[in-house]
């Protein structure tokens, strides 16, 4: 037996590369030796962090037994997600069809040896379980179908691929009109799904984050006036940053919460989440100048920094959600635990009881724990939440607000102490090109907003990689893995192509360099070569030259970020308006409508793309900065929130783009800034007070 994944340069599959299992990458290898064979490919999808996909390799993958029915009867596949998205969101959407439901991963499909599946689950145990059948059961079950019901299969898999290309005409097809009405509509309907008490949105059991339709209800609460909206979404990212799935000691926000509280979470952390979870607080803060969310900024860029910074200037893809095969073991803590980290921390014993109690009080700490793990090994944990104010513990403990900060901060620190002497979760050290790109957009905003200088700094080393190592001469390169030197060649898809253009055009609206402008271009080009149809004017989300025959699949919807059509929407827009180029404009606007009407079908789904929508409804406002070069109007000026803008930079490097709504007020000898809209422009500005007083005049117009 051979297994074929030792090569590889994903994390993810190297965990599978000892396995008994017989694994192929994908590959043509593969669907050939099936086709040859007439076997059925047994295709596994899932992500190194991903804690149910750790589980069934334990339970099943490395079993011997299963191992050797598995190679005796299917060509075995295993697939990184992160590495290859789009046979990931393919085969998902195959499984809704199937099934009605949301996937998950591991996702685990069986098919034919051209890939085209029959039967699609999600996890399932090794072990006999009430509520679903085993791995094992179903393998028999698949193979017993084959040899004697194909032709029942293949009618499956036919009526699957028909309803994925139906769901594409229909995106296609659909044209819904965009207006304000359209907009006010989907905030009515978002609002119905606020959790008033706990914050976000309550759908089911669990909660994510959803930082697009948190960043759209603060931009439409903002433009509306619609103060409720607003105080929503800081009441939303307070209660993420007081629970469990933002971590009280070493930072970093976790993959989602398991209950509405937010107080227990997925522990792995991802980069998207990450970057999401910063451009939020940059936005928040932004508008308030509220230093909770300056320090909250400050404690991410730290993480981010020592935790998931290579060398080579680019982040990794994300943390492991479990130590010792236990999830959440490295982030639990123990009333033992507390004391032990401030005896290690030499702690004055007369002073570890009055410790111990603050930490008890400010975190909700029990005896008996508020989290069980799945294993059931860990007795009496605790994740970390904060229950308690300083305010609150002064009173409680009757000393001094101040007292009780310095004295939370020593418990912080002998915690992380005592944490960085056990096992650390491990780390998918791949590189995703989409992933990176959305931090750089992120710490872009962040200084602009922040003045913090490493933002700015950690932005700039992310681009200079993705240039020198991800962008070819006719190819955007999907991940590379600094650990891991292979020779084999991942290619983008539409992710990493529009989040690589909206981090360049961010990085030139910050610094003002125009060959970020003039990568962005380039990378458009590409983009339209390789992703966009010129009959249906839509961007599919697989590559052209990526050899991959399971149907197209155009990709709308917000899931565990923002969508990257949507993402292109406003790109087109901004590069339109840049580089005065009429048809990027149009081209925006055609796919801003061929979206819209599956935004209707199903509200909530597509904030990004209601983020687009609302700069072409309303046009942005046109910020010129004449005379900026390092004085403090402009970084003023560009530190207010201002959702909707477009940034026209004087004097800028030359780059032979004239802009046209420049001439006349270059002239001027100083610092000033104008607000253009609707071809109209204010008087100069050289008081930031006066400009923001005249610009919120003008947000007053718009309906609430």
């Amino acid at each position: 037996m051979v297994n074929r994944l030792a090569k590889e340069s994903s994390d993810y599959l190297l965990k599978h590369s000892t396995n008994p299992v017989d694994w192929f990458p994908w590959s043509d290898e593969a669907f050939d030796l099936a086709k040859k064979l007439d076997k059925p490919l047994f295709i596994s999808i899932g992500y190194f962090s991903c804690h149910w996909c750790s589980v069934m390799e334990r339970e099943s993958f490395t079993d011997n037994k299963t191992a050797n029915f598995m190679n005796k009867h299917f060509i075995n596949i295993k697939v990184d997600r992160e590495e290859m998205p789009d046979i990931d969101k393919i085969y998902q959407r195959y499984y809704n069809t199937l099934t009605g439901s949301s996937g998950g991963w591991p996702l685990n499909i069986y098919a034919f040896p051209d890939g085209l599946p029959f039967y699609i689950v999600t996890y399932l145990p090794k072990n006999f379980s009430l509520r679903s059948k085993t791995f094992m059961a179903l393998n028999k079950e698949i193979i017993s179908s084959w040899d004697h019901e194909r032709t029942e299969l293949m009618n499956i898999g036919t009526a699957l691929f028909r309803n994925l290309e139906n769901f594409n005409k229909f995106i296609i097809k659909s044209k819904a009109q965009i207006d304000d009405e359209f907009l006010i509509d989907q905030i009515i309907k978002v609002q119905k799904q606020m959790d008033l008490v706990n914050g976000g949105i309550s759908i089911g059991s669990t909660k994510f984050p959803r930082f697009s339709l948190l960043r759209y209800m603060l931009k439409e609460g903002h433009i509306r006036n619609n103060d409720k909206l607003m105080k929503f979404v800081e009441f939303t990212f307070t209660k993420m940053s007081q629970g469990g799935i933002y971590d009280q000691i070493r930072g970093g926000l976790c993959r989602y919460s398991v209950d509405r509280k937010w107080t227990i979470p997925h522990f792995e952390k991802m980069l998207y989440d990450q970057a999401g979870w910063l451009r939020l607080a940059s936005d928040l803060y932004s508008l308030t100048k509220n230093k909770f969310y300056y320090n909250i900024i400050s404690d991410t860029i730290y993480f981010l920094k020592n935790e998931m910074l290579d060398p080579n200037g680019a982040f990794y893809s994300s943390i492991d959600a479990e130590t010792n095969d236990i999830e959440g073991e490295y982030y639990a803590f123990t009333l033992k635990d507390i004391k032990n980290s401030l005896k290690s921390s030499n702690t004055e014993k007369s002073q570890i009881k009055q410790y111990l109690e603050i930490a008890t009080i400010r975190y909700g700490l029990t005896k008996n724990g508020n989290f069980s793990d799945p294993s059931k090994k860990l007795k009496g944990a605790n994740i970390l939440n904060i229950k308690k104010s300083i305010s609150e513990i002064s009173k409680i403990m009757s000393i001094s607000d101040l007292e009780v900060q310095s004295k939370l901060e020593y418990i912080k620190t002998s915690l992380y102490n005592y944490q960085n002497q056990r096992i650390k979760p491990g780390i998918d050290t791949k590189q995703i090109t989409a992933w990176n790109a959305m931090l750089a957009t992120s710490l872009f905003e962040t200084y602009q907003k922040t003045s913090i200088e490493s933002a700015l700094s950690l932005s700039l080393g992310i681009i200079d990689f993705l240039l020198n190592n991800h962008l070819e001469e006719n190819n955007l390169i999907r991940s590379t893995n600094p650990k891991i030197k292979v020779d084999k060649k991942i290619l983008g898809v539409l992710d990493d192509y529009a989040f690589f253009i909206e981090a360049l055009i961010t990085g030139f609206e910050v610094t003002n360099n125009s060959i970020y402008l003039n990568h962005a271009n380039k990378v458009l080009k590409l983009m339209n070569s390789h992703f966009y149809n010129t009959q249906d004017q839509i961007y599919y989300f697989n590559n052209k030259h990526a050899n991959i025959n399971l149907g197209n699949i155009i990709a709308p919807m917000d899931h565990s970020f923002q969508s990257s059509i949507s993402v292109q929407v406003l790109n087109l827009l901004k590069l339109g308006k840049y580089l005065d180029d009429e048809h990027l404009i149009t081209q925006a606007q055609n796919l801003l409508l061929t979206l819209s009407e599956v935004s209707i079908e199903y509200p909530g789904s597509m904030p990004e793309l209601l983020i687009s929508a609302g700069y072409f409804l309303r046009y942005p406002s046109e910020l010129i900065v004449i005379n900026d070069t390092e004085n403090e109007l402009a970084k003023k000026a560009l530190s207010q929130y201002l959702p909707e803008k477009l940034v026209y930079r004087w004097p800028r490097s030359n780059d032979n783009i004239k802009w046209s709504i420049i001439e006349g007020k270059d002239k001027i000898s100083h610092p000033a800034i104008y607000l253009c809209e609707d071809a109209k422009c204010s008087l100069p500005f050289t008081n930031i007070n006066d400009f923001m007083n005249y610009y919120l005049q003008t947000r007053t117009k718009v309906q609430k």
